[in-house]
């Protein structure tokens, strides 16, 4: 295994009518704290460096994920990928960073961090514009 799903913010600003986290009954995401922890992240990071080097891996992928990572400002992910990239290229591993994202969060500012970080990002579509917003609804209605 060497593809990590971090999941760096619980909460989504859609409220999409299909949504298995936030639209299926299951209500316990209202328990979850809304953002990682800097002190989970690091533990995170810890875990899988321990992974990496027991089973010989050089390469290493984390996807930033949520509800909806781009709910965190550019500081966080500047300070995720500089800490993740210190440790594990200092143990000779190559770590890459990817993340999914609705992208109706996505600005300029951010758009150059992700780019100076090299943080590649899916964007989730749901087909044509018509199909695509019929279910997308905001949180906020």
């Amino acid at each position: 295994m060497s593809s990590f799903l971090i999941k760096v913010h619980s909460r989504c600003n859609l409220m999409c009518d299909y949504c298995y986290e936030y639209n299926c009954g299951n209500t316990s995401w209202r328990a979850k704290p809304r953002e990682m922890s800097w002190e989970v992240y690091t533990r995170a990071v810890d875990r899988v460096l321990e992974h990496a080097e027991k089973h010989g891996l050089k390469d290493i992928f984390f996807s930033f994920h949520g509800g909806e990572p781009l709910l965190r400002k550019p500081d966080f992910f500047r300070r995720a990928v500089y800490r993740a990239r210190e440790i594990f290229n200092a143990r000779g591993i190559n770590i890459e960073f990817g993340m999914q994202s609705n992208a109706t969060l996505l600005t300029e500012e951010m758009a150059d961090t992700l780019n100076e970080l090299k943080i590649g990002i899916g964007v989730s579509l749901d087909g044509p514009e018509e199909i695509h917003n019929e279910f997308r609804i905001y949180s906020t209605g």
